[in-house]
This record gives structure tokens, C-alpha cells and sequence, in this order.
């Protein structure tokens, strides 16, 4: 499993912007195109908002499911009281993959 630690990639404890959320991606979409399971770990991240969340976790649903099903994809150390922001990104980028699959 690959551990893909956001502190380290920042170089901060804050992961705000969408280009941080897209440099992140882009390390998760390059272990899925190699089918490896990722653990994508926030420990020491203090502040997080939509945007990074967005382009970070909601783009790996915009993946074809082909190329990532052989993968499994984790977070650990998220923080708890922005639990409810992680789940709304998941379930909206969910729900938008699913309508873009059926265009």
C-alpha cells in the first residue's frame, strides 16, 4: 500500500487551495494508473476546506471505475470535525461522476 502523507506533499499543515488539492491528485491518480491500494493520511493537517477536498478526493471518482477498481483507496488521521465536509465532497462528486457515466 502506498502512503501518501498531504503534510509531507504541502510542505504545510494547511490544505486550502485547489492547486494544493490538485498536486495531491495528482500523486493519488499516478499510484491508481499503477494499481496500487493508496492510504492517503492527514495527520497534522489543522485546516482543510472544499476546494482542496474537491480537486484532492473528489476527482479520483471522475476516474474511469475500470482503471480503479483494482485499487483501494484510504484516509486516515482526517479530522473529525470536518468529517461531515469529506462525506458531502464524496457524495457530490458520487453523484456527478454517476451523471457524467450516463451522458
Amino acid at each position: 500500500m502506498k502512503e501518501i502523507i498531504v503534510r509531507d506533499i504541502l510542505k504545510s499543515n494547511v490544505a486550502i487551495s485547489k492547486d494544493d488539492g490538485d498536486i495531491v491528485f495528482n500523486q493519488i491518480k499516478t499510484e491508481i494508473e499503477n494499481k496500487n491500494s493508496i492510504l492517503i493520511d492527514f495527520k497534522n493537517i489543522d485546516l482543510i476546506n472544499t476546494a482542496f477536498l474537491n480537486n484532492a478526493i473528489g476527482k479520483i471518482y471522475f476516474i474511469p471505475i475500470e482503471k480503479r477498481m483494482d485499487t483501494t483507496v484510504r484516509i486516515v488521521n482526517f479530522p473529525l470535525e470536518v468529517m461531515e465536509l469529506l462525506e458531502e465532497v464524496i457524495n457530490t462528486a458520487k453523484e456527478k461522476a454517476s451523471i457524467t457515466e450516463d451522458a
